[in-house]
């Protein structure tokens, strides 16, 4: 992921309901516990969300 294998995750809904909010509620906290994900937004618009770095 560091050198640019990876850059996010496909999900497909495999039982419901449920396994994405499983998702939210268990891999998200680890990715961010990581420096993976973020854990604020850097603007108020969806564009300020998507262009930030």
């Amino acid at each position: 992921m560091d050198d640019g294998g990876a850059d996010g995750f496909m999900l497909a809904a495999t039982y419901t309901p449920g396994c994405f909010e499983e998702f939210a509620d268990y891999v998200v906290p680890e990715l961010q516990r990581r420096g993976r994900f973020r854990t604020q937004y850097a603007g108020t618009t969806l564009p300020e969300h998507l262009l930030a770095n």
